[in-house]
């Protein structure tokens, strides 16, 4: 799996290696649906499985990393969801949106994850929730919006005032692109628009707490 090459990976993922090195067509899975997609890794395809881990890789870590900073961390507990997604592929269920059917996946193994080191530590306090720390890079939008760093700052400070149900659920709406449908599934809601009030909310209460000006930045980041 010559094309798992990101840091600080590659012998993390010696267990899902395959025996024989195997050449993906890129190009030939970017012409079929996600549907088609997953239908192939369900019925054993190694060159749907490493399309889909060198797909959405990035992505996985990126959105682990707001629930808690230790990469490594984050690194074993993808390591665990795709060595268990490819053992047991036939029963995962069917799905024609692959995105958020990993984070809906890797979110509920890192929450399960959390409370067994909590437990093993002997902590008093119970994990009830995750503490989803979004918030823009600097480095990122200073090129793609050509924002100055204290308008990235002055944003930041308004997503730490959102409740995290709120961070992550525009995380999902405007880094992923993710519908309201998506965002309810990835985060256990039986009922869209509990998704879709949860992006009102939180739209809602950065205009209330930013500036005019501010206001004008937010609308060019989003």
């Amino acid at each position: 799996m010559d094309r798992m090459r990101h840091s600080g990976i590659n012998e993390n993922f010696q267990s899902i290696k395959p025996e024989i090195e195997i050449h993906v067509d890129k190009d030939l899975f970017l012409e079929k649906s996600d549907k088609e997609i997953w239908s192939e890794f369900k019925n054993g395809s190694e060159s749907a499985f490493i399309f889909i881990y060198d797909t959405y890789f990035n992505n996985l870590v990126a959105y682990g990393l707001n629930f808690c900073t230790d990469r490594e961390f984050i690194l074993d507990c993808l390591q665990d969801m795709f060595v268990e997604l490819r053992e047991k592929c036939k029963l995962v269920t069917y799905t024609d949106a692959i995105k958020p059917m990993l984070f809906k996946i890797f979110r509920r193994r890192i929450n399960h994850s959390l409370k067994k080191f909590w437990k093993e530590k002997e902590k008093l306090r119970a994990i009830t929730d995750f503490k989803f720390a979004f918030s823009i890079s600097p480095e990122q939008h200073l090129i793609e919006k050509q924002l100055t760093i204290d308008q990235v700052k002055h944003l930041n400070k308004a997503i730490g005032l959102l409740s995290i149900k709120e961070r992550e659920a525009i995380y999902h709406y405007y880094y992923e692109n993710l519908t309201y449908s998506q965002i309810a599934e990835v985060m256990d809601y039986s009922q869209i628009k509990t998704a879709r009030s949860l992006v009102y909310k939180a739209i809602k209460s950065l205009r209330g707490v930013l500036s005019n000006e501010q206001k004008r930045i937010f609308l060019y980041f989003i």
